[in-house]
């Protein structure tokens, strides 16, 4: 079976490295429009809550802000009280990633 999701969008929170019982984990929303019908001005969007571990989560929390775009590859799954959430496998940077680029030595 597969289980690939790829998605754009925009931080709706201001990414947070936590670590519990030895794990570094990262949670966040993005919020990511749905495509524009045809003759139609308006457009909506969807949010999606998104859990990134280890490396991927530090490289969020280091690099990303509230409403900066963020690209990401992962995998859904289900978080109970019938709600899911994106396992962050990757991420690409897409216009967003400029906080903190200093701190990380990472050059863009």
């Amino acid at each position: 079976m597969l289980n690939k999701i790829m998605m754009t969008g925009r931080l709706t929170s201001e990414p947070a490295l936590t670590t519990d019982n030895g794990n570094q984990y990262c949670r966040f929303g993005i919020e990511v429009e749905r495509p524009r019908h045809y003759m139609t001005d308006t457009s909506k969007s969807d949010t999606f809550i998104c859990i990134a571990y280890d490396r991927n989560g530090e490289m969020i929390s280091n690099l990303f802000s509230e409403g900066e775009t963020i690209t990401m590859v992962g995998t859904l799954r289900n978080a109970g009280n019938n709600s899911t959430e994106i396992v962050v496998e990757e991420v690409h940077f897409s216009g967003g990633g400029h906080k903190n680029t200093a701190d990380a030595g990472i050059v863009l």
